[in-house]
Order: C-alpha cells, then structure tokens, then sequence
C-alpha cells in the first residue's frame, strides 16, 4: 500500500542527499498540505515522484498518475500527466502533457493536473471495475 500524499516520509525521501534535491522536498511538504493529500497517494520511483488515486500498484488499472521530476543542474521541475489507457498494453499510461517549469510555478501546474487525475481516474477506475469478472 503506497503512503498518502500527506506522509511526511515523501519529502523527507528527497532531503536525504545534501541539497541538489531540496526543491523537491520542499515541494512535496508543500503539497502534503494541500486539501486534496488526504485523498492521493504517493508513491517515489528513483528521482521520480508520482501522485495518484491509486492505493497501491496492484490496483493502478483505471488510474492515472502526476509524475513530478526535479532535474538539480537545470534547477526545473518536469511535471507530466500519465493517463491509463488499457490493462492490456505495455506499458499501460502514456504520456498525455507534460510541463517543464522553475519551482514557483510547479505547485500550481501539479494542481491543475490534480484536478484532472481526480476527476478522470475516478471515472475510468469504476469503469474498469465494471467490466472486471467476478
């Protein structure tokens, strides 16, 4: 089972190293208190940290994802929107927009995509389960 966005563990993962990724940590802590963080998960895949409303990767059928990558000798955050598109394909998100900015800008570009991930996960996750045999 993958944290929620509100675990404190998320942006301490990214203070570990000195500095190079204090941006992030401080991104995540910010986003930990946004209202939606009791209602996303987190989960950080190497330098990569991604948002959904998926609680754990055995159940990421139907859910997008909001992967956030911070790039320290370029000093910018790449924030992408991943939209599930088939159980059945490999892998089964593709990249559906995705944003290169400085770190002012990214807490509100990942609220926007947030919006998004809540609204259409949500849907595409009770379609899925819709059509899952019993």
């Amino acid at each position: 089972m993958w944290a929620l966005l509100t675990n404190p563990g998320h942006s301490d993962s990214f203070g570990d190293d000195g500095t190079s990724y204090t941006p992030m940590a401080a991104l995540l802590a910010d986003l930990s208190n946004r209202q939606y963080a009791e209602q996303l998960f987190g989960v950080r895949s190497l330098s990569t940290f991604g948002i959904t409303t998926a609680p754990s990767y055995a159940q990421t059928n139907g859910h997008d994802f909001v992967r956030i990558q911070y790039d320290p000798a370029k000093r910018l955050f790449h924030v992408i929107y991943d939209e599930w598109i088939s159980a059945t394909r490999n892998p089964p998100h593709r990249m559906a927009c995705s944003r290169e900015c400085e770190s002012d800008e990214a807490g509100s570009i990942i609220d926007v995509y947030v919006v998004r991930l809540m609204l259409i996960s949500n849907r595409k996750a009770e379609q899925w389960d819709e059509r899952e045999p019993e």
